[in-house]
């Protein structure tokens, strides 16, 4: 992105901040947050809740998560002020955002093991079948910006809510033939 296109307050402050170093150790936080995160909740299925392993990495997020939060309320120059978080819109859409990324991603990680492990599709073939999710969610980031400017946000944001939420569970056709190994995303083809 283009610095100078940038607001001249915010592109003085952003390029201070950057510079003196003061966004790194808040967005180191936040990587070690979502990165033991994820390791937490992929591992706990297999070693389980009790394992010392996870309740280490679980507390190692929590740490990191507070070392955040601290290290925002404290900073002159926040990266993340924390009083957007309050704000309605912004932690609405914030609430909105991680749900759809949660049950988005979840989808593809579940169905590409499922795709290969109890389907024997190989990688390619389990790409090529989870292209037309990963597709129509491209076209609808796009279109979704256009008609946003007609109908406004908060019909877009419900009516997706309530298509994507219709059939939970639904996202996959079951193969049409018992041992066939093909399936298709239909969560985008059902809109």
């Amino acid at each position: 992105m283009d610095h100078r296109r940038l607001h001249p307050g915010l592109r003085r402050s952003a390029a201070h901040r950057w510079r003196a170093g003061g966004g790194r150790p808040a967005q180191c936080a936040l990587i070690a947050t979502v990165a033991l995160l994820t390791t937490v909740l992929n591992e706990a299925g297999r070693r389980g809740w009790a394992d010392p392993l996870i309740l280490t990495g679980a507390g190692l997020c929590l740490l990191s998560a507070v070392a955040f939060v601290l290290r925002e309320r404290l900073a002159r120059t926040p990266v993340l002020p924390l009083r957007l978080l309050c704000s309605r819109p912004m932690s609405g859409a914030a609430a909105i955002g991680l749900l759809f990324n949660f049950a988005f991603y979840g989808m593809i990680f579940t169905a590409s093991l499922s795709f290969q492990h109890h389907r024997g599709l190989s990688a390619l073939r389990t790409g090529l079948a989870l292209f037309p999710a990963v597709a129509m969610t491209m076209f609808a980031s796009v279109l979704s910006g256009r008609l946003a400017r007609r109908t406004g946000h908060r019909p877009l944001v419900v009516t997706g809510m309530l298509l994507g939420g219709r059939r939970p569970g639904s996202g996959l056709r079951p193969a049409s033939r018992p041992g066939c190994g093909r399936a298709w995303p239909s969560a985008p083809l059902r809109i």
